[in-house]
């Protein structure tokens, strides 16, 4: 997903967002967590609205690096290499 992810790149908006919403979905998942899983589908259209809106930013960083550590660290099951890779995200 994320090799894909990283191909869409410069390409269409929409489809790159789709594709993001559907990796972060994917991770939320991960989780086995029922309300966490429904929090992400409540935020998830808002999500892809702010993405698409990023998208239009001149200086968008490539992120799928970060999300490349957060898989491996859940594959894992390293909380505090998971809670690192996440934090370049926040500051976008």
């Amino acid at each position: 997903m994320l090799s894909e992810q990283r191909s869409l790149l410069g390409g269409d908006a929409w489809v790159f967002v789709t594709t993001d919403v559907r990796f972060h979905r994917a991770v939320v998942a991960s989780a086995r967590t029922d309300l966490l899983g429904e929090l992400f589908e409540q935020l998830a259209q808002p999500l892809g609205d702010v993405l698409t809106e990023l998208l239009d930013a001149p200086s968008l960083p490539d992120t799928t690096g970060d999300q490349e550590a957060l898989v491996a660290a859940l594959e894992v099951r390293d909380a505090d290499a998971a809670a690192l890779a996440t934090t370049p995200h926040s500051d976008l």
